[in-house]
């Protein structure tokens, strides 16, 4: 049986999500268009908005895309890649969780990547342990402290809540 604290996370796909990233991408690619613009101008903008769409793609999870698979053993971390083949991650500060979503900040082989994941590609308790874990992680706490916050689902189900009883 693994520890509370280790967490296995293998998301669903999210197409939904994928449309509304495409969908509020086109809407920001036609805004010079619409605005009137010089050609150039708008042009260029909208190239750069292209390019952002395709980064911002690979932060939805997705079997081809970015991370397909986050799991960590204790504080050691690992994410599975489209290539299908499992490396050693690291948590990156910059990652944020929400209520219902997680964006998350990830160095796997050298290159940082965006994963963005809502509370329904995985099991609830899953999200809930990865957000309890990441807000463990931001204030510097360790697998103990960890440990007594997910032995406590009421506790841990508050937003915002981090328990301060293990130190």
């Amino acid at each position: 049986m693994p520890a509370s604290w280790d967490i296995d996370l293998d998301p669903v796909p999210c197409p939904g999500l994928g449309t509304l990233v495409g969908a509020l991408h086109a809407a920001v690619a036609a805004a010079p268009w619409v605005s009137g613009c010089a050609p150039w101008t708008a042009a260029a903008l909208s190239a750069l908005t292209g390019l952002a769409w395709l980064s911002a793609l690979r932060a939805v999870p997705g079997s081809r895309r970015g991370i397909r698979r986050l799991r960590s053993e204790g504080s050691v971390w690992s994410a599975t890649l489209a290539d299908g083949v499992e490396r050693p991650a690291e948590l990156l500060p910059g990652s944020r969780a929400l209520p219902t979503f997680v964006f998350c900040q990830v160095r796997v082989a050298g290159q940082k990547l965006d994963w963005w994941l809502p509370d329904y590609a995985v099991p609830a308790a899953g999200f809930r342990h990865f957000k309890v874990a990441l807000r463990c992680r931001q204030q510097g706490a360790g697998p103990a402290l960890l440990d007594s916050t997910l032995s406590n689902p009421e506790e841990a189900a508050r937003p915002g809540h981090v328990s301060r009883r293990a130190n």
